[in-house]
C-alpha cells in the first residue's frame, strides 16, 4: 500500500512540474524564409573549331564571335566552319522569361530574290532616266521653238520667254517602252517563283522579359534538324539582344543555309551575357538556392574541382550583381581594390588605396560571391585584386 502511494505521489508531483510548461503557449518564429534568388541547371559551353581545336566562345557582338583563351581573337562568324555545344551545370540568377516562342520553315533563296530585285531597280533607274531625258528634249525644242515668238514687251529686263511644257501626248510615245521594261506584274511574278521551293531556312519569334535589366545580352538557339536523308543535325542560331527589362521585348532570328525540306525536332533558347550563361525559363533541370546554399555550392566545387592546389581567391562572374549587367558604362566602374575573402567566399573587407571608391561601386564588390582561397585543396581566407571592369570583354 505505502509503494501504491509512494508511485501515485511520484506521478502527481511530475504532473504538477510539468503543467507550467504545459500552459504556456507555443512560440511561432516570424522570420520570413530566406529568399531563393539564385539558380543551379543545366547550360551549354559554346565552342568553335580553330585549326584542331575547339575553343569556347566568351563573347558574342556585331556578328563576330570573341574567342576565350590567350589571344582573345575575334572571327567573324561566317568564317567559323564547325559550332559545338556541350551541357555544363552552372549557376544563375533569378530566370528571365522567355516566352511566345515561335518558329517557321521558309524559303530562303535569298541569291535569287536578290538578283530578281537588282534587275528590277536597274530597269527602274533605266526607265526614269529615258523619261527624264524625253521631257529635258522636249523643254529644249519648245524654248527654241517660243523663244523667236515671243513678245518682248511681254518680259521684264532680263526675264527669259517662259517655255511651253509638252502635252502628256508628246511623251506617250517615248514611254511605251518603259513601262514595258518596268512591269510591276511581270516582276511580282518572277519573285513569287523565286520564293516557291522547299524550306531551306528557319525563322524564330520570342519575346524576353526580366524583373532586372540586361544590356548587350545575346541569344544562342540550338535547333535540332532531320535532312530527307534521315541525318540527324544540332545547329545554332546567335541573335544580338540590346535590351531586356520588364518590358516584354520581341526578339527575331533566322538561320539560314538550312537543308532543304527540313525537319525541324526541337529548339532550345539560349541567352548570355559577356559570355556568361544567364538563366531562362527554358534552362533545364533548375534548382532554386538561398545566398547561403550558393556560397556552401561555390566552396564544394571550389575544392573538388582542385584537389591539393593553392589557389587565391576568384570572383563568380556568372553571379554578378543585377547591377553589372545592367550598366552601360562599364569604364564608370574601373576601380581597381584588394579585398578579403573567408573561407565561404563572401568579402569581408576592401582596400582601394588612396582612391575614393563610390558607394555603389563598394556595394556591387561586397556583393559579389567568390570562389574562395584554397591551401593545398582546403577552403580557407585569402586576398584578391579585383576590378569590376575586368568582367566587360
Amino acid at each position: 500500500m505505502n509503494r501504491r502511494l509512494t508511485l501515485f505521489r511520484l506521478v502527481l508531483l511530475g504532473a504538477v512540474c510539468l503543467s507550467p510548461a504545459l500552459a504556456q503557449p507555443r512560440s511561432i518564429s516570424s522570420r520570413p524564409a530566406p529568399e531563393r534568388n539564385y539558380r543551379l541547371f543545366v547550360g551549354i559551353d559554346v565552342k568553335v573549331r580553330q585549326g584542331t581545336e575547339m575553343v569556347n566562345v566568351a563573347n558574342f557582338e556585331n556578328q563576330r564571335l570573341q574567342l576565350a583563351g590567350e589571344a582573345e581573337e575575334n572571327v567573324s562568324l561566317r568564317s567559323i566552319e564547325e559550332v559545338k555545344f556541350v551541357h555544363a551545370t552552372k549557376l544563375g540568377r533569378a530566370p528571365v522569361t522567355i516566352a511566345e516562342v515561335n518558329s517557321e520553315r521558309i524559303v530562303d533563296n535569298a541569291a535569287d530574290r536578290m538578283e530578281t530585285l537588282r534587275s528590277q531597280a536597274g530597269l527602274l533607274t533605266y526607265g526614269q532616266d529615258r523619261q527624264d531625258f524625253a521631257l529635258a528634249e522636249a523643254v529644249a525644242i519648245g524654248q527654241l521653238e517660243n523663244f523667236g515668238n515671243t513678245n518682248e514687251g511681254d518680259l521684264a529686263p532680263g526675264q527669259l520667254p517662259e517655255p511651253e511644257r509638252p502635252t502628256p501626248t508628246a511623251l506617250a510615245d517615248r514611254e511605251v517602252r518603259t513601262d514595258q521594261l518596268t512591269d510591276s506584274t511581270f516582276y511580282s511574278d518572277r519573285l513569287n517563283d523565286a520564293m516557291r521551293g522547299d524550306p531551306d531556312a528557319l525563322e524564330i519569334t520570342a519575346t524576353v522579359q526580366s524583373d532586372y535589366a540586361v544590356r548587350d545580352a545575346y541569344m544562342v538557339g540550338v535547333a535540332r534538324v532531320r535532312d530527307q536523308e534521315g541525318e540527324v543535325t544540332d545547329v545554332l542560331i546567335f541573335q544580338e539582344i540590346p535590351v531586356v527589362d520588364q518590358r516584354p521585348r520581341e526578339i527575331y532570328a533566322k538561320r539560314t543555309g538550312l537543308p532543304e525540306d527540313f525537319e525541324l525536332l526541337e529548339l532550345k533558347l539560349h541567352l548570355y551575357h559577356e559570355g556568361m550563361e544567364l538563366t531562362t525559363s527554358e534552362s533545364e533541370k533548375q534548382f532554386a538556392l538561398t545566398r547561403e546554399e550558393a556560397l556552401e555550392y561555390v566552396s564544394l566545387e571550389r575544392v573538388s574541382s582542385n584537389r591539393g592546389k593553392t589557389l587565391p581567391p576568384e570572383p563568380v562572374w556568372a553571379l554578378a550583381p543585377s547591377e553589372l549587367l545592367s550598366t552601360d558604362r562599364p569604364d564608370n566602374l574601373d576601380f581597381p581594390m584588394m579585398v578579403k575573402v573567408d573561407q565561404r567566399g563572401q568579402v569581408t573587407a576592401m582596400d582601394a588605396g588612396n582612391q575614393i571608391v563610390p558607394a555603389h561601386v563598394a556595394a556591387i564588390v561586397e556583393e559579389l560571391i567568390f570562389y574562395p582561397a584554397l591551401a593545398n585543396g582546403v577552403a580557407v581566407a585569402g586576398t584578391a585584386e579585383i576590378n569590376l571592369r575586368e568582367y566587360f570583354r
